[in-house]
C-alpha cells in the first residue's frame, strides 16, 4: 500500500488564484469612468476589452519585439519565478510540469509538452519548475503536435503509463531574457492597505493584489472568520485541502502545506480551512519541516511524499481583528460598473469584476450569438434541459454545493455554447426533462443534488456591448 501523497493546494501566487474571495456589500459611485489598473510599456502593449465604451479590462499584452501576444498568467496560473517575479509568456503554449510530466518514455526522461487546450499547436513549450521560489520557467521552441501515449511521474518518483493525448516535443531552448520579466512592488501610499503592482522591465504595469504595510505582507480580500470582509494574507500554506498531514511520526502535530510550483516566496502565514465553503482560521507561520506524515488506509502513521511541497508547522492563531476591513465600491455609469476593493483609504486597491447594472450581477466579455462581443452573465450553467414533458422550453440544473447561502444567479450564459447564449431563470421546477438518445422527451434524474430552474433565452442586445483594443 502506498504512503499518502501531499494534496494539490490552492494557487495563491503573484497573480493570485484566490479562492474563497469574499465581497462586502457594495457602495456605488456613479457617472465616473473607472481608472485603468494596467499600463503599456515601451515593448509590451496592453490588449483590453472596453465595455459599454466606459470600462477597460485587461486581456493581456502584445510583445511588439517578438510580435506575439503574451500574459503574466493564463488559465493555469501565473508564470512565476523567484523573488515575486513573473514573465510575459506567449499565449497558447504547450506545457510540461517538471518532475510530473508528460514524458514519451517509460523512464520519464524524454519530456514533452501537452498541446494547448484550445486545439492546434503552440509555437512554444514551457516547463513549469518544481519550485517557483528558486527557479524560473524554461521555454523551448515547440515541434509539431502528435497524438501519443505518454508517461507521467508520481510523487514517489515512479514512472507510470498515462493517457493518449496530443503533445508537442521540444525544439531548441529559448535563451533566458527573451521574454519580458516583471517584478512585484508595493505602491507608495499613506493608507495601511496599498496596491501590489507587477512592474515590467519596459515600464508596463498591472495591479495584482494588495499589500498590508502594518503586517508587511501581500493580502487579498477574504473571510477571517468573523463575518467581515478583510484583507487577509494571500501567500499562505494550507491545512484542510485533501489529506490531513502531520509533522511527526505519531501524527499528532498538525502542519500546513503549499505546492512549490505555484508558490511565491516568502510565505507569510497559514490558514486552516473550515468546511467546504472557503472560510478558515489564519495562523502565524511555523518552522519549515523536512518531512510530513499521514495516516494510511490501515490506520498507520507513515511518511508522506513531499518532494514538491513546502511543509510548515502551524504557529499561533491570528485574530480576525488583526486584519484590516475591506470595503467594496462600484464605479461606473448607468449600464456597467467596475467593482473595486478598498482598505482604510479612499482609493481603490484592486479592481475586480464588471457589474451589469440591470441585473446587479457580474458579467464577462464573450462572443454573443449576434456576432458581437457582449458583457454576458458571469455565471455559467449547462442549459440542456427542458421545463415540460414536450421538451419545448429551456431549463437547467444547478448542482448544489451547500455554499450558495440561498442566493442563485438570475441570469446565466450557457457554459457549452460558443458564441454563448444567455438565459434568465424564470422560476423553480419540481422536475425537468431531457431528450434520450432516440430523441424522446423523458424525465431528468439529477446525478447529484440539484436545484432545477425554468429559463427563457434573452436577446444579445439586452447585454452591454464590448470592443477589443490594443495600445
Amino acid at each position: 500500500m502506498r504512503a499518502p501523497t501531499l494534496a494539490a493546494g490552492l494557487c495563491l501566487g503573484v497573480l493570485g488564484c484566490d479562492a474563497g474571495e469574499r465581497a462586502a456589500p457594495a457602495v456605488t459611485e456613479r457617472d465616473a469612468a473607472p481608472p485603468r489598473d494596467f499600463a503599456s510599456g515601451s515593448r509590451l502593449r496592453a490588449r483590453y476589452h472596453r465595455v459599454d465604451d466606459l470600462v477597460d479590462v485587461l486581456v493581456g499584452f502584445h510583445d511588439a519585439m517578438l510580435a506575439v501576444d503574451c500574459a503574466f498568467a493564463d488559465e493555469q496560473g501565473g508564470h512565476l519565478g523567484p523573488g515575486a517575479t513573473a514573465y510575459c509568456l506567449p499565449d497558447g503554449m504547450a506545457r510540461h510540469r517538471e518532475g510530473s510530466g508528460p514524458y514519451l518514455d517509460g523512464q520519464c526522461t524524454e519530456a514533452v509538452g501537452v498541446a494547448p487546450p484550445s486545439g492546434g499547436a503552440g509555437a512554444f513549450a514551457v516547463v513549469q519548475p518544481r519550485d517557483a521560489c528558486t527557479r524560473a520557467p524554461v521555454v523551448y521552441a515547440a515541434r509539431s503536435a502528435e497524438l501519443r501515449r505518454v508517461y507521467v511521474k508520481e510523487a514517489s518518483g515512479l514512472c507510470v503509463l498515462g493517457d493518449r493525448i496530443v503533445v508537442q516535443p521540444f525544439g531548441d531552448r529559448v535563451p533566458e531574457g527573451t521574454f519580458v520579466r516583471a517584478t512585484e512592488v508595493a505602491e507608495v501610499s499613506p493608507a495601511r492597505i496599498g496596491a501590489r503592482v507587477l512592474v515590467a522591465e519596459d515600464g508596463a504595469r498591472v495591479v495584482v493584489g494588495g499589500y498590508d504595510r502594518v503586517r508587511g505582507e501581500a493580502v487579498r480580500v477574504g473571510d477571517a472568520g468573523d463575518g467581515e470582509a478583510r484583507w487577509v494574507p494571500s501567500r499562505v500554506a494550507f491545512r484542510g485541502t485533501g489529506e490531513l498531514l502531520f509533522g511527526d511520526a505519531t501524527c499528532a502535530q498538525p502542519v500546513a502545506t503549499k505546492i512549490a510550483r505555484t508558490a511565491t516566496c516568502p510565505l507569510s502565514g497559514a490558514v486552516v480551512l473550515e468546511g467546504a465553503c472557503g472560510g478558515g482560521t489564519y495562523h502565524a507561520l511555523g518552522e519549515p519541516l523536512a518531512a510530513a506524515f499521514g495516516v494510511s488506509a490501515s490506520g498507520a502513521c507513515v511518511r508522506a511524499e513531499s518532494s514538491a511541497t513546502f511543509v510548515v508547522a502551524l504557529g499561533e492563531a491570528v485574530p480576525a481583528s488583526a486584519f484590516s476591513v475591506a470595503t467594496v465600491v462600484d464605479v461606473g455609469g448607468a449600464r456597467v460598473r467596475r467593482r473595486s476593493t478598498r482598505g482604510d483609504g479612499p482609493e481603490a486597491v484592486t479592481w475586480t469584476e464588471i457589474v451589469d447594472v440591470a441585473t446587479s450581477e457580474a458579467c464577462v466579455v464573450a462572443p454573443a450569438t449576434d456576432g458581437t462581443l457582449r458583457c454576458l452573465p458571469g455565471a455559467a450553467e449547462v442549459v440542456n434541459l427542458y421545463a415540460e414533458d414536450t421538451c419545448a422550453s429551456p431549463a437547467f440544473a444547478h448542482p448544489l454545493t451547500g455554499c450558495e447561502g440561498g442566493r442563485f444567479a438570475r441570469v446565466v450564459r450557457d457554459a457549452l455554447d460558443t458564441p454563448a447564449r444567455a438565459f434568465e431563470a424564470t422560476g423553480d421546477l419540481a422536475v425537468a426533462f431531457t431528450r434520450d438518445p432516440s430523441g424522446r422527451c423523458t424525465r431528468f434524474t439529477p446525478a447529484v443534488p440539484s436545484r432545477l430552474f425554468a429559463a427563457r433565452e434573452l436577446p444579445p442586445s439586452r447585454f452591454p456591448p464590448a470592443t477589443t483594443h490594443r495600445d
